[in-house]
């Protein structure tokens, strides 16, 4: 049985930062990519 648990974005995001640190990982949130093109003549 599972039992869900109301948490807070501010406890979330100390420890998912938390968690990160200790995994030596990297995070990109909202990554924003755009292109740009011209048909050659």
């Amino acid at each position: 049985m599972m039992i869900f648990q109301e948490v807070d974005l501010e406890s979330l995001e100390r420890r998912l930062l938390v968690e990160r640190e200790q995994a030596g990982t990297a995070f990109v949130g909202q990554l924003v990519f755009g292109a740009w093109a011209r048909r050659p003549e």
